[in-house]
């Protein structure tokens, strides 16, 4: 899936691609995944304590065999930002429950590399790969504190569940947005055009 987004340096356009990772890429995809979590603050307890899901999110290898771990590259395959797809009967499954529910995870862009498209790439693949499965709604959690995230999924059409919202582990709350698949396309998925893998087609 290739999408043009426009960057930060004066407005040259950039190309952003999206595609499964490599194998070979499990460990870096790990550690950037850590470092957008621990920039924002959200590797550590709602109590101040050390918070245990780093060793989650380096572990790519495991999220991409239970699930289908992708990444967002720019023109020179340099990775930029990662997302987790949810397929029905993965694990990484937290909200959706029936086959025509779309899910995902760990939508995750280093402070460094944001600006660039990467994380609205990421997204959009979601929602196409949804669509092309015949799916009626994408659902995805996320921290209240998220709030740039919160603003692109909105963008995109997303609305707030809050009859979804649930408490994975004590002390931690996460928020439910959900997509309805019955409306027309978003026109920015409209431009989107697959790369490397036929389930990333665009679907209107």
């Amino acid at each position: 899936m290739t999408v043009d987004e426009v960057g930060n340096d004066g407005g040259r356009a950039r190309r952003v691609s999206v595609r499964r990772v490599e194998p070979e890429e499990y460990e870096a995809v790990g550690e950037l995944t850590v470092v957008a979590y621990r920039a924002d603050g959200l590797l550590r307890g709602a109590d101040g304590s050390a918070d245990h899901y780093a060793p989650v999110l380096r572990d790519t290898a495991t999220r991409d065999a239970q699930a289908e771990v992708w990444v967002a590259v720019d023109d020179h395959d340099a990775l930029l930002g990662t997302v987790t797809w949810c397929p029905p009967g993965s694990p990484y499954r937290e909200i959706a429950h029936s086959p025509d529910e779309a899910e995902f995870r760990m939508l995750a862009v280093p402070p460094a590399l944001r600006r660039r498209g990467a994380a609205r790439a990421l997204v959009l693949a979601c929602i196409s790969r949804a669509r092309a499965e015949g799916m009626r709604t994408v659902l995805l959690s996320s921290l209240p504190q998220m709030t740039a995230a919160h603003g692109l999924y909105r963008d995109l059409g997303f609305l707030r569940a809050p009859d979804l919202d649930h408490h994975p582990i004590p002390l931690v709350d996460l928020w439910a947005f959900q997509l309805s698949l019955t409306s027309p396309a978003p026109i920015e998925s409209r431009s989107v055009q697959s790369r490397h893998s036929p389930g990333l087609e665009s679907h209107p």
